[in-house]
């Protein structure tokens, strides 16, 4: 994926699979495991998201087996629920820690403002900026901003309320459609020139989730400053009941009252149930955007980077749940992808 004549790679880690630094997790260095997790040190990597300030979520790097996370390997072909909510120091104190101006390939600092208001994120995304264009001359590598605009655990950017679902086509929500959906875009565009004014050159890359319409998606890479997207973060429980068999993979129906991360809010969704509605949007995508597309979602195996790679549409591909569902499947899906996948992306 070149963004701006920075090659990003075609294949890549998505937020958070090897932590803030690319240091991983306890268990990559396992005997056996850590043979299957090496090669992702040497794909295109993308930070764990960042916000401007400390944020607690429901993550802490002291947790063995964290309750915010829950992992079925055979259930739906393979899923991960979790509800980590951006737990992160914030954007200063990884800054300080160094590790970040010591890499030595192109890399993705995944970051996100979670503001109550437009005007608050705004404000967050310039502190950042110009916290990441004080310090830009230090880093031993170009770097690039994917600012997450969907995280499923935090409550921004909700705009698939009641009056946003795709079933309601009535009149009044397809006004609610219109207005929620325009100033989403506007906020998009906005936080683009707003880093550009800033971080001048650093390409950019806004990460969407499945429940952002792919005529949305179409306006927001539309943008000048906005370089490329990412598609799909996990999907919030419950979503998208057309494409995600619920009632089958958790039983009782899906309000969010029946996930097994209730008293986190009901989490979100990752692994194979996801292939196919990215594949669909994916599809759509394709004929409308021009721009670099990467995508994840439900990507375990060699067999769904070939599928993607007979679309013809040009992609890089992510891969994150695969670390833990299927980590014995990441250096053949590494060496799979370098190989169906165009480096021209």
């Amino acid at each position: 994926m070149k963004l701006r004549g920075i090659d990003f790679d075609v294949v890549r880690t998505a937020s958070g699979v090897l932590g803030f630094f690319g240091e991983g997790y306890w268990f990559h260095s396992l005997p056996l495991l850590s043979q299957w997790y090496a090669p992702l040190d040497e794909i295109g990597f993308t930070s764990k998201t960042a916000t401007l300030l400390p944020r607690e979520g429901n993550l802490s790097r002291k947790d063995f087996l964290p309750k915010c996370v829950k992992v079925y390997p055979l259930r739906g072909g393979g899923l991960v629920l979790n509800a980590v909510g951006l737990s992160n120091p914030g954007l200063p104190a990884l800054l300080f820690d160094g590790r970040w101006y010591r890499r030595k390939k192109p890399f993705m600092i995944s970051l996100a403002a979670v503001g109550s208001t437009i005007d608050r994120r705004h404000d967050e995304r310039r502190e950042m900026a110009k916290l990441l264009a004080h310090d830009r001359d230090m880093f031993s590598t170009v770097f690039g901003i994917q600012e997450n605009m969907s995280c499923p655990n935090v409550d921004v950017h909700s705009l698939q309320g009641e009056e946003l679902k795709m079933h309601n086509l009535d009149e009044a929500f397809d006004s609610a459609r219109k207005r929620l959906y325009g100033a989403f875009v506007q906020e998009c565009h906005e936080a683009r020139e707003i880093f550009a004014r800033y971080l001048p050159g650093v390409p950019q890359q806004v990460k969407l989730s499945l429940l952002t319409p792919v005529d949305v998606a179409t306006e927001i890479v539309s943008h000048e400053h906005c370089d490329a997207i990412a598609i799909s973060n996990a999907l919030p429980f419950g979503e998208l009941p057309q494409y995600v068999f619920w009632d089958q993979l958790f039983g009782g129906g899906y309000p969010r009252d029946d996930s097994p991360l209730a008293e986190f809010g009901g989490g979100a969704i990752s692994g194979m149930p996801l292939f196919l509605p990215t594949f669909f949007w994916l599809h759509q995508a394709g004929l409308l955007i021009e721009k670099p597309i990467e995508v994840g979602g439900g990507i375990l195996g060699s067999g769904q980077v070939e599928v993607l790679a007979q679309t013809r549409i040009p992609v890089a591909v992510t891969l994150g749940s695969i670390s833990l569902l299927r980590p014995h499947m990441i250096p053949q899906t590494i060496t799979t992808a370098r190989a169906v996948l165009p480096r021209s992306v």
